[in-house]
């Protein structure tokens, strides 16, 4: 919640005129109202709402009905005196379709579907223990974690990468670290791209509707134990292959084949 005193103003603008909508509600004494709606310029500092009397702003939306990402910049300028003073991030990014929700406290990204993929919220001025930080749930391609996670009674999952052979398939841990690949009417040679951390990979590997088909691995796999033998898979059959990366050798341990 934001609360203005009389003649206080919010300020707001785009770098592209005319794709980003708005609205203002909340509370002016004891009656909730819409204080204003419209849609941003693209000149800086335009007042778009002007408190009339003690008003408290519960939320305010913005959402991009262009084609292209644009900018949404926001600031509040007591009294109208001159002296404002940004409210979000400066010039954040909303991406075609996209929407922003913000209730004075945090602020919120949303994609067309109604996802959240951006979520702030206030920050300890000094990055203090206890201050919260911001948390990007798709846009940031590098995340990482302050401590442990603590997944609780939930699962984590991963997206199941899919392949059928040809003769050669180059598998992209970096993209996953599930796969289940298809035997072709052929023997395969595999190809690793690593992943950038130490990880456990696992991988599943279908025999064709002929079955027998053998499988050759990159030189940085080194099976613990006896290598399965990949040619007893029958037809339709499955094996299940775990890695363990280290950084420099895919340490793997083969089940049996599915009987």
């Amino acid at each position: 919640m934001i609360c203005l005193n009389d003649t206080d103003v919010i300020e707001a603008w785009s770098d592209t005129a005319a794709v980003i909508d708005y609205h203002i509600f909340g509370l002016v004494g004891t009656a909730w109202t819409r204080l204003a709606s419209g849609v941003l310029g693209n000149i800086a500092n335009v007042v778009i709402f002007t408190a009339g009397a003690a008003t408290s702003i519960v939320s305010m939306t913005f959402t991009n009905i262009g084609g292209a990402a644009a900018t949404v910049n926001l600031k509040l300028d007591p009294a109208n005196g001159g002296n404002d003073k940004f409210l979000l991030t400066k010039a954040v990014s909303l991406e075609a379709g996209y929407g922003l929700v913000f209730d004075g406290q945090r602020f919120y990204v949303m994609d067309p579907t109604g996802a959240i993929v951006t979520s702030y919220a206030v920050h300890a001025s000094t990055h203090a223990s206890g201050g919260s930080d911001p948390f990007n749930i798709v846009n940031d391609t590098s995340p990482q974690a302050g401590g442990e996670f603590d997944f609780q009674a939930n699962s984590a999952g991963f997206t199941l990468q899919t392949a059928t052979g040809d003769g050669t398939t180059t598998i992209d841990w970096r993209l996953g670290n599930k796969f289940k690949f298809t035997h072709g009417a052929m023997a395969e040679t595999f190809t690793f791209t690593a992943p950038s951390n130490p990880c456990n990979l696992m991988m599943i590997i279908v025999q064709d509707g002929v079955g027998g088909r053998d499988s050759t691995w990159p030189g940085t796999v080194t099976f613990l134990g006896t290598e399965p033998t990949w040619t007893d898979g029958g037809a339709g059959k499955a094996i299940a292959v775990s890695f363990f990366w280290d950084g420099t050798t895919y340490w793997a341990i083969g089940s049996a084949w599915e009987e």
